[in-house]
């Protein structure tokens, strides 16, 4: 299973969350990626609530809609944590570069 199978399993654009993903600056992806683990979780309730088998829904796709929305959290957090430690890098770069003060 792939994120992009996973967010259309639980009937989430995934090629619209991308496309946001690749306009948005480093914080803004952090940001935008929480959300959308927000609405993956909300999606994912609604889903489970339909095919619970305790509700006459089938255990295969209750089943499969978990285990959709634990790959799904899995790769945000690698990805947010990653976009994280970028950011981290690029701040502690910019306190070592020196700087040029002109005026007092």
């Amino acid at each position: 299973m792939n994120l992009a199978m996973c967010m259309s399993h639980l009937g989430l654009d995934p090629r619209a969350y991308l496309l946001n993903l690749s306009r948005l600056g480093r914080e803004a992806r952090i940001t935008a990626a929480r959300i959308m683990l927000v609405e993956a979780k909300r999606a994912a309730k609604t889903k489970m609530a339909q095919h619970h088998p305790d509700r006459g829904g089938s255990h295969d796709e209750f089943v499969k809609i978990n285990a959709s929305l634990d790959h799904i959290i899995k790769e945000t957090e690698t990805f947010i944590a990653a976009l994280e430690e970028r950011a981290k890098e690029a701040a502690e770069k910019s306190a070592k570069t020196p700087r040029i003060v002109i005026g007092d």
